[in-house]
């Protein structure tokens, strides 16, 4: 059986990939975090599932766990009893709490196979580009400090510097008129030297990155030893030169399919196998002059906005996958009990 590991709520990718496993005949279960969280009781260290065997699983696709709106959706009653200052306090001790239950059905599932392990969910960007390195393939420049003397003489090495979060980017909601909440996410900062002057002497510790003056921008598939990419013409639209997930939807970026070049996409797969991914997206950008360069890896995996663009049918590709992994778990499982 495969297992799906998912959100209950907006998850587009899932449903798609759950019709080809339906209209491929393939055997899976979907557990939604959410539902783990709210319904599945944990007895003597046994974890009661509604409706499936554990035993039965051969493949686990990871793709979310649970909605931080479980954890959220209460929150105006705590701020009103508690304060902002303990209802903050609660809620972090609510998502550590859901945290441990995660690590428990982790720990009960350690001896399948994942698509992506627990443990490779969250990239270390840091630890990404120095892997990347080792496999030859170009990174920006970069400095990790907190000193606005350190960022200066980093910052007159380049022409112009950028600043992104160190771990995933933060998203945050705000509401406005008409009780609308509205999504509101960091993007890609740019800075010249003289915009430091205005910088503190000193700021929480972020990363800085050489900017790399770009011929378009390239988002790449991996999945098992296999890439599927897509170029993104960014550079032309201020508003998505920097970020090009700073969509203009009045006028999106052209994208199309691209192959990259025998040696990168060589060192793409060297990166994946070395870092520990059988599936993920990474970014990269092609530079003016030629060069191409690593900026980093989602381990979860977004394609669908590379899929439809460019006709690759990845929701097919990943079920046909999953089912592939399922049969071939399940011969092995049935060969080790005859043994």
């Amino acid at each position: 059986m495969i297992l799906i590991i998912s959100m209950s709520k907006m998850e587009d990718t899932t449903d798609m990939v759950m019709n080809w496993l339906d209209g491929l005949n393939g055997d899976y279960y979907r557990l939604n975090g959410d539902d783990f969280i709210e319904k599945t009781d944990i007895i003597n260290g046994q974890i009661q599932f509604e409706d499936f065997d554990p035993e039965a699983i051969n493949i686990i696709w990871n793709r979310r766990w649970s909605s931080s709106k479980l954890i959220n959706k209460g929150n105006e009653v705590y701020y009103d009893a508690l304060g902002a200052q303990n209802a903050s306090a609660l809620l972090s001790s609510l998502r550590r709490e859901t945290g441990v239950l995660r690590s428990f059905l982790n720990l009960n599932l350690d001896n399948k196979v994942w698509t992506t392990r627990p443990e490779k969910m969250s990239a270390n960007k840091i630890e990404n580009l120095e892997i990347a390195k080792s496999c030859n393939l170009s990174v920006p420049e970069y400095v990790i400090t907190s000193c606005k003397l350190t960022l200066s003489q980093f910052a007159k090495r380049h022409e112009r510097i950028i600043c992104k979060p160190i771990s995933e980017t933060p998203h945050f909601t705000s509401s406005i008129d008409n009780n609308i909440v509205e999504s509101i996410i960091l993007y890609t900062k740019g800075f010249t030297v003289d915009e430091i002057e205005d910088i503190p002497s000193s700021f929480f510790k972020s990363l800085f990155q050489q900017e790399i003056l770009k011929e378009f921008e390239i988002r790449v598939f991996y999945l098992c030893d296999t890439c599927y990419s897509m170029a993104i013409f960014s550079q032309n639209d201020k508003q998505t030169q920097l970020d090009f997930r700073n969509y203009n939807d009045e006028k999106p970026n052209r994208t199309v399919p691209f192959n990259l070049p025998k040696e990168v996409e060589y060192n793409v797969k060297k990166f994946c196998r070395k870092a520990g991914y059988t599936m993920g997206s990474l970014d990269l950008i092609k530079s003016t002059d030629g060069n191409y360069y690593f900026l980093e890896i989602n381990p979860i995996g977004q394609f669908g906005m590379v899929s439809y663009p460019c006709n690759y049918y990845l929701e097919k590709k990943l079920a046909e996958h999953l089912i592939g992994q399922n049969e071939k778990n399940k011969q092995k499982r049935n060969t080790k009990r005859i043994v």
